[in-house]
Order: C-alpha cells, then sequence, then structure tokens
C-alpha cells in the first residue's frame, strides 16, 4: 500500500488524518476567500471614491473653460483695451504694404531717439585697465 494513502486512513481519537487535513484546508480557503474579499470591498471603496473626484473635477474644469471663453471675448478684450490703455484699433490709412516696410523704417529711423554713449576704458588683453 501506498505510505501516503496509510498515512491519511490513519485515525486519531476515531477521525482520519486526510478527514482532518481536508477540514482544515477548507477552513483555510475560507479564510482566504473572506480575507480577499474584505480587501476588494475596501478598493472598490476607494475606487469610488476617486470617481467622485474625477467627476468633481471635470466639474471644475468645464467650469474654468466658460470662463475662460468669457474672458476672452474679443469684444471685451477691445473694450478693456481702448478703457484702460487707451489702444485703439488700427486706422485703415495706417495699414502698409511689405514693400514700403524699408521706407517706414528709415523714416522712423531719424527720429528714433539715439543710445546713450557708453564709456570705454582702455583694457589689457588680461582684462584689467593699463
Amino acid at each position: 500500500m501506498n505510505p501516503v494513502l496509510a498515512f491519511l486512513r490513519r485515525k486519531v481519537r476515531g477521525v482520519s488524518y486526510g478527514r482532518i487535513l481536508l477540514y482544515s484546508s477548507a477552513a483555510a480557503i475560507m479564510v482566504a476567500v473572506y480575507a480577499f474579499k474584505a480587501g476588494a470591498g475596501v478598493e472598490g471603496a476607494r475606487i469610488h471614491e476617486l470617481d467622485r473626484q474625477i467627476a468633481d473635477e471635470d466639474r471644475q474644469v468645464r467650469l474654468l473653460r466658460a470662463a475662460a471663453a468669457k474672458l476672452e471675448q474679443p469684444d471685451r478684450i477691445e473694450h478693456l483695451s481702448e478703457a484702460a490703455l487707451g489702444y485703439a484699433p488700427v486706422n485703415a490709412r495706417r495699414e502698409t504694404t511689405s514693400g514700403s516696410l524699408g521706407e517706414i523704417a528709415h523714416q522712423g529711423g531719424a527720429s528714433a531717439p539715439k543710445p546713450a554713449p557708453t564709456q570705454s576704458a582702455s583694457l589689457t588683453p588680461s582684462g584689467g585697465p593699463r
């Protein structure tokens, strides 16, 4: 007879080792299933909370995009630039073509402020004064 089967058929106080092994493994499996199920419940609650946070943040993003769209309206920006900064749309007379930009640059160069003179000290090649 097989020694493993002989061991499993041995009895202690009327109960075979095989039954003891079977019942203890069934109990261990039940405890493990219960532990996994409890852990899954905790993770499910965490997932639900994260889904709720994502929905709240999506709602906030939509509100911010709507506010940005309202603030970026061209009419509003034009009104603010005129009222606060004194800017106005360019007159059609002031528009130019790319060919006449050189002319405009020469005209503007005559009235442009001259840069301030810089003081130049004579330096030795090492960078210090002579």
